[in-house]
């Protein structure tokens, strides 16, 4: 009798041990489905259920498009327009990653990583715009949107006129400009288009200071 409880908790152990295999196989397997590229027509019908799985989950990492010929790329920027008191057009714009220099990249990497991920999430969105309603022009800086009337001399005497009414977000994604038969030109040499995705779009409440 001395023996049953020593072979029970063998078995306990190795059915403990088998799970955590057994998951972790599962969870390595279903990354790899999802990562699968989207012209692999052939998994549709078992990857799309299981990206939204895993975006229940947090765990969806979604398609990799790194090559040719649009690879998608994370040197975009987050765009605001800003209006005024007075109707006047001011912008807005988060720093431009491409344009900076490898150390400060890595000192600020998790600023970076959040604005780079910041598209992707309208709550997120919100909260940046609140943030802007609060933090222009003492702590975020803009440029005003010159009409065509008026040339760049006229900046100087364009004043943002408080309270601020509304506040626009948008993503403007830098894609290369590519065609299926064109080589992969040089960066210096290449083409950008940054198309604005509209984000989201709040406007000041009454009770707002």
């Amino acid at each position: 009798m001395s023996s049953l409880p020593s072979k029970w908790n063998g078995n306990q152990h190795s059915i403990r041990i088998w799970s955590i295999r057994i998951f972790a196989v599962s969870l390595i397997s279903a990354i790899l489905i999802d990562t699968i590229p989207s012209f692999v027509t052939v998994v549709d019908p078992i990857q799309k259920p299981l990206n939204h799985a895993l975006s229940f989950c947090g765990l969806a990492q979604g398609d990799w498009p790194l090559f040719a010929p649009n690879p998608v790329l994370n040197n975009g920027t987050v765009v605001a327009e800003v209006i005024d008191n007075h109707d006047q057009f001011f912008r807005w714009s988060s720093p431009e990653w491409s344009k900076k220099e490898v150390t400060e990249k890595f000192l600020r990497f998790r600023e970076m990583n959040y604005f780079q991920r910041l598209p992707r999430y309208t709550i997120a969105c919100e909260d940046l715009t609140d943030y802007l309603f609060r933090a222009i022009p003492d702590k975020e800086p803009i440029a005003p949107t010159l009409p065509f009337e008026l040339d760049e001399r006229s900046v100087d005497i364009i004043q943002l006129q408080r309270p601020i009414k509304q506040i626009t977000l948008y993503h403007a994604d830098a894609e290369m400009v590519l065609t299926e038969e064109e080589p992969l030109p040089r960066f210096e040499e290449t083409t950008w288009s940054y198309p604005l995705r509209f984000l989201v779009r709040r406007e000041r409440k009454e009770d707002e200071p």
